[in-house]
C-alpha cells in the first residue's frame, strides 16, 4: 500500500502484528497471517487481509444475550437522539437482524423507522418499522432522514469516504448521523479481525468525512459499547470542530503492546495449564482463543456455558457449566477481561485449581 485510503498520506508501513492467522468476526479462521497497515498521519490501521467469498455465519439475534445487546443500544440511540432535539424520520444502515430498530421502536412508538440490511440474518414480520433489503446505492427514499446512525458498520465497508457521501443525499439538511465504530484510540480485541478494515481515530474520521458532504461534529466513547467510538456528523459545517491531535507514537506503542499478548498468550498458559483445561464461554473471546491460541486450544477438552442460547460454532463439545464437575480443574476464561473477575471468583468458589485469562485489560489511554 503506498498511501493511507483515509488521509491519503505517504506514511503508510506494515504493523507488527505478530499472529499467525487470521479470524473473520463470524469465527471463520483464515489461513494466513493477520495483516494491517498503519498511516503515521492519521493513526489509522488498514486491514490487508482480502476476504474470501464464504457467507458470513451469523447470530439471529434472538437469544437473551443478543436481545440484551440490542435493546441497550437502542436506549443509547435513544438518549442520543433526544439529546441532540433531532425529530423526524430516522434510518438503520446495516441492520442485521432489524433488532436495534425494533427495539428503538418499542421506546420511540411515534417515530418514523426505516431499517436497511444488504444481507439479513432474519426477516422479523413486522409492522413497527419499515424493512428494506438492499444497500444504499439499490434504494431510493421518499423523504430525507433527519437521524442516520449505524453500530460496527463503517469499518467494514471498504469504500467509508463514498459510504459518507451516500448518506449525504438522504440526511435532512438540519440531520445527524451517528456512526458507533472500534475505537482507534483503545487497542482491544477489535484489532484482531481481518475483515475490520479501518481503525478509525478522530483524525482518520475526519479525513474521511472531508469532500463526502458531511462534517464530523465531534466523537466521544460509545456509551453502549466498550471500547467503541461514537462519531457525530452534520452536513453544516462546524468552526473549531477538529478533533484534538492524536499521540501518534503512544497509540502505536499501545497498539503493539496489545497484540504482543495475544502474540504470547498461547505459550504462557500452555505452560501454567496442566493436563486438559476447560474453556468457559460460547461467544466471540473463545472464537478468539481458537484462532490465536491453538496449542492451548488442541488441549481444551470442552466448553462450559451458563446459558447454551447463542453459543457460536466450535469444535469442541458445550456443556451447561452446572454439569461439569470443576474440582480440580484448570479454566481458561474466554470472555472479555471487563467481564473476567466476577466469572473468576465463581469458577474458583466451585473448586476450580486455577481460572486464567488470555490477556489483560487493554489500556485505557484515549492518546489524545
Amino acid at each position: 500500500m503506498t498511501r493511507c485510503p483515509l488521509c491519503q498520506s505517504a506514511s503508510v508501513t506494515q504493523f507488527p502484528v505478530g499472529l499467525k492467522r487470521a479470524l473473520r468476526s463470524d469465527g471463520l479462521i483464515l489461513d494466513e497471517p493477520l495483516r494491517k497497515d498503519s498511516c503515521a498521519d492519521c493513526s489509522a490501521l488498514i486491514g490487508r487481509n482480502v476476504d474470501i467469498e464464504v457467507p458470513y455465519r451469523r447470530s439471529d439475534g434472538t437469544s437473551p444475550r443478543e436481545i440484551a445487546r440490542h435493546a441497550g443500544i437502542a436506549k443509547g440511540l435513544q438518549a442520543e437522539i433526544a439529546a441532540l432535539g433531532a425529530s423526524g424520520p430516522i434510518l438503520e444502515l446495516g441492520a442485521a437482524n432489524f433488532q436495534t430498530s425494533l427495539h428503538l421502536a418499542h421506546a420511540m412508538p411515534d417515530a418514523q423507522i426505516t431499517a436497511l440490511e444488504p444481507s439479513p440474518e432474519s426477516l422479523p414480520q413486522t409492522s413497527e418499522i419499515d424493512i428494506r433489503v438492499g444497500t444504499l446505492a439499490d434504494v431510493s427514499f421518499a423523504t430525507p432522514f433527519a437521524v442516520v446512525y449505524a453500530n460496527h458498520v463503517l469499518e467494514h465497508i471498504a469504500d467509508p469516504k463514498e459510504f459518507l457521501a451516500q448518506i449525504a443525499t438522504i440526511l435532512a439538511p438540519d440531520g445527524h448521523v451517528l456512526l458507533s465504530c472500534p475505537s482507534g484510540l483503545v487497542p482491544s480485541h477489535e484489532l484482531l479481525f481481518s475483515d475490520h478494515l479501518y481503525h478509525f481515530t478522530p483524525t482518520a474520521m475526519a479525513a474521511v468525512a472531508t469532500g463526502s458532504g458531511l462534517w464530523l461534529r465531534d466523537s466521544k466513547p460509545t456509551p453502549w459499547e466498550p471500547f467503541s467510538r461514537l462519531f457525530h456528523f452534520t452536513r453544516t459545517p462546524v468552526p473549531d470542530s477538529a478533533p484534538p491531535p492524536t499521540a501518534v507514537a503512544a497509540l502505536y506503542a499501545h497498539r503493539v503492546r496489545y497484540l504482543m499478548q495475544w502474540s504470547q498468550a498461547d505459550g504462557r498458559l500452555c505452560q501454567a495449564m496442566s493436563g486438559s483445561p476447560i474453556l468457559f464461554g460460547g461467544g466471540e473471546f473463545s472464537q478468539l482463543i481458537r484462532a490465536y491460541l491453538p496449542k492451548l486450544w488442541s488441549r481444551i477438552t470442552c466448553i462450559i456455558v451458563d446459558d447454551l442460547e447463542g453459543v457460536r460454532t466450535f469444535d469442541k463439545p458445550v456443556f451447561r457449566t452446572s454439569e461439569v464437575d470443576l474440582r480440580g480443574r484448570d479454566i481458561v476464561v474466554g470472555l472479555h477481561p471487563m467481564s473476567s473477575e466476577a466469572v473468576t471468583e465463581r469458577l474458583l468458589g466451585l473448586g476450580a485449581a486455577s481460572v486464567l485469562s488470555p490477556i489483560g485489560m487493554p489500556e485505557n489511554d484515549q492518546c489524545t
